[in-house]
C-alpha cells in the first residue's frame, strides 16, 4: 500500500524583509525563497535563513568560504643569491567570525617547512609573506577562530606547486619567436604563463589590467605573447636540472621586429611602414607593449632574474626600404635606449643582467656596438654568438644572403640554437648576478 503524503508551503503574511546584516558575502546566488508578496531574495553559499517573530526572515552565516587570490599554481618566485625566496600569500574570508588563519608550507614531500599565523582584517583580508628556500611547495590555508582557538572541520584551501626559484625574459626577432615548432618541457618545474594575446576582450593588452595571470608548465605555448615555445622549453629544462629549483621563462619574442621599432613604440612615433595587420600592431604599440606588459603585469608578482636577447639583424635595414641607412654610432645610441627605458622605466632595475647576442659576422654594422655595449656594462653578458662560423651548418636555412646562415629551421634548428644558448648561460650566473624579488611589503616579512 503507497502512502500519499502532501506538504503545504505556507507564505508569512507581510512580506520578507532582510535587516541589514554585517556579512561578507553578496546575496546573489543559491537557494531562491517566494514570500506572499511575490518577491524573491536570494541566499549565497554558507547562509541560511530563520522565520522570526514579526513575520521576517533573518540570514546568518553557517561557514563561509576562504579565497585565496596569491599565489596561483605554478607561480615561480624570484629567490635570491642564498637561495631563499619570499612566496606572497593574499586572499579573503567570508566568515565574520574567522580573525586569523594560518599559512602552511609544506615541501614536495608533504613535510610542513613553515608556518604562520595571520589576522584577517574587518573587510576579511588577510596578506603575509612566507619565507622558503628554492623548490616547490605546497601552500595550505586554514581557517582560525577567535583568539586562535581553530575551528572544528574548518575551511582548508590548497594551492599546489608554487616555487621559488628562477625567473628569465626572452625578447627578440624571429631567431628568439621560433619558426613554429616547438619541443614542449618534460619537467613539471618549468613553468610560463598562459599566452593572453588571443584573448578577444583585451587582443592588444590595451588595458593591462584586465589581463588574466594563469601560470602553467611550460608545454606548447610560452606566454604572455607567443603560441609555440620553440627552443625555450627544452631551455627551462636543462635550467630545472641544473639548479633543481622551479624555473618560469616569459617571452616577448616578435618575428620581424627590431630595435628601432621598440623605440618608436617607447616615443609613440610612426614606423614610417606599414608592418603587420595593416598598421594594427603599430596602432597599439607593438612590439614594445609586450614588454611592457611583462614587466608591469607579471613581473611585480614573480620578480625576475634578467633577460635572454636575440635583436640586431633586421635593424641593418631597420625601416625595409632601401633608402635606409644604418650606421654603428645610430644603432647603439637606439639600443642603448630601449634597453635603458626596459631597465630603468618598465623593471624598475637598473642593472638588471642581460645577454645580448650576436648575428652573423657580415654584420658588423650592429654587431660592433652591441660588443661595445657588452664591454660597458659588467651585467650585460655575450648572448648567442652567431659570428662563430660553427654556428653555420644545416640547421639554418639560406636566408640574408647565405648558405646556412639565416634562420634555424626544423628540429635540428632547434636543438642548435637550444645548444648555443645553453653554452653561455653559467650556473654561476645564478647565485652570482643581481635579481629583483616580487613586489612584497616588507611589513609582512617578519
Amino acid at each position: 500500500m503507497k502512502t500519499l503524503i502532501l506538504v503545504f508551503l505556507c507564505s508569512v503574511s507581510v512580506f520578507g524583509q532582510i535587516p541589514n546584516h554585517k556579512t561578507r558575502n553578496s546575496t546573489t546566488t543559491g537557494v531562491t525563497l517566494l514570500d506572499s508578496a511575490q518577491n524573491y531574495f536570494f541566499l549565497g553559499p554558507n547562509f541560511q535563513y530563520v522565520s522570526q517573530p514579526g513575520n521576517y526572515y533573518e540570514s546568518f552565516i553557517t561557514s563561509g568560504d576562504i579565497f585565496v587570490e596569491w599565489p596561483k599554481a605554478n607561480q615561480v618566485f624570484q629567490r635570491n643569491n642564498l637561495n631563499q625566496g619570499w612566496i606572497y600569500v593574499k586572499g579573503s574570508c567570508t566568515n565574520l567570525n574567522t580573525d586569523s588563519i594560518k599559512v602552511i608550507v609544506k615541501n614536495s614531500l608533504g613535510i610542513e617547512v613553515s608556518s604562520k599565523n595571520i589576522f584577517v582584517d574587518n573587510a576579511g583580508v588577510f596578506e603575509a609573506a612566507m619565507s622558503a628556500s628554492g623548490g616547490n611547495y605546497t601552500i595550505e590555508i586554514v581557517e582560525f577562530y577567535t583568539n586562535m582557538t581553530p575551528k572544528s572541520k574548518g575551511i582548508r584551501k590548497v594551492v599546489n606547486n608554487v616555487g621559488v626559484g628562477e625567473v628569465l625574459v626572452a625578447w627578440g626577432h624571429s631567431f628568439m619567436s621560433g619558426p613554429g615548432i616547438f619541443v614542449p618541457s618534460q619537467n613539471p618545474l618549468a613553468r610560463t604563463v598562459s599566452a593572453t594575446f588571443s584573448d578577444s576582450i583585451n587582443p592588444f593588452f590595451q588595458d593591462l589590467n584586465q589581463i588574466q595571470i594563469t601560470f602553467k608548465t611550460l608545454s606548447q605555448e610560452v606566454g604572455p605573447f607567443n603560441g609555440d615555445c620553440w627552443f625555450l622549453g627544452s631551455l627551462a629544462d636543462t635550467l630545472v636540472n641544473r639548479l633543481n629549483v622551479p624555473v618560469l621563462i616569459y617571452s616577448a619574442a616578435f618575428g620581424g621586429s627590431n630595435v628601432y621599432m621598440n623605440k618608436k613604440n617607447i616615443d609613440n612615433q610612426p614606423f614610417g611602414f606599414t608592418w603587420f595587420w595593416n598598421g594594427a600592431f603599430q596602432d597599439n604599440r607593438f612590439p614594445y607593449r609586450i614588454i611592457e606588459a611583462i614587466f608591469q603585469r607579471y613581473v611585480p608578482k614573480t620578480g625576475v632574474r634578467g633577460m635572454i636577447v636575440h635583436h640586431g639583424i633586421n635593424d641593418v635595414n631597420p625601416t625595409n626600404s632601401s633608402s635606409s641607412i644604418q650606421t654603428e654610432a645610430n644603432f647603439k645610441y637606439e639600443y642603448e635606449y630601449v634597453l635603458n627605458n626596459i631597465r630603468n622605466n618598465q623593471a624598475s632595475f637598473s642593472n638588471m643582467p642581460l645577454f645580448l647576442s650576436f648575428e652573423g659576422s657580415n654584420y658588423s654594422i650592429v654587431n660592433n656596438p652591441i660588443q661595445t655595449i657588452v664591454n660597458n656594462d659588467p651585467y650585460i653578458y655575450e648572448g648567442v654568438d652567431l659570428r662563430n662560423p660553427s654556428t653555420i651548418g644545416p640547421w639554418r636555412d639560406n636566408g640574408y644572403g647565405c648558405n646556412g646562415c639565416g634562420h634555424f629551421v626544423g628540429t635540428a634548428g632547434l636543438v642548435k640554437y637550444l645548444e648555443l644558448w645553453k653554452n653561455v648561460i653559467p650556473t654561476s650566473f645564478f647565485s652570482t648576478s643581481p635579481l629583483k624579488e616580487a613586489v612584497i611589503d616588507n611589513a609582512l616579512k617578519y
